[in-house]
């Protein structure tokens, strides 16, 4: 079978598809949504404190990926850095590098929002021009 002959059959199996569940985001974080541990999420999503969002492909983000330990993870492409900024960022870095994290929302009104001890909170999610 000819090459553009399978990718048509592809797509159309794809489209085909019963819809994923991992399709909607899991988890109880009003900062950052996941998949369900089976599947992979495509893109990255980032929002921002004034609802505007950015979206990144996982396979256009660059190893090695870095978090400090506490408060920064630092993600790059080929034409932007990524910087996000919070507390207890440890279980959104490991969704991160296992392409689990669908959407990542900066914190909009601290005021409002209760942390518990150990709950991640993303304060700040800063995108620049490399």
């Amino acid at each position: 079978m000819h090459q553009s002959e399978q990718n048509k059959t592809a797509i159309s199996q794809i489209i085909a598809k019963k819809k994923s569940p991992a399709l909607k985001s899991r988890g109880t974080s009003p900062f950052f949504g996941t998949t369900v541990k089976e599947e992979i999420s495509v893109s990255l999503k980032l929002i921002d404190a004034t609802g505007g969002q950015k979206a990144f492909h996982y396979h256009d983000l660059q190893s090695p990926m870095e978090f400090d330990g506490t408060s920064e993870i630092a993600i790059s492409t080929s034409r932007k850095s990524i910087k996000i900024f919070g507390k207890n960022l440890n279980e959104l870095f490991d969704g991160i590098i296992q392409h689990r994290v669908m959407w990542i929302k900066e914190l909009s009104n601290s005021f409002h929002f209760q942390q518990e001890a150990k709950e991640p909170i993303v304060e700040e999610i800063l995108i620049e021009e490399l």
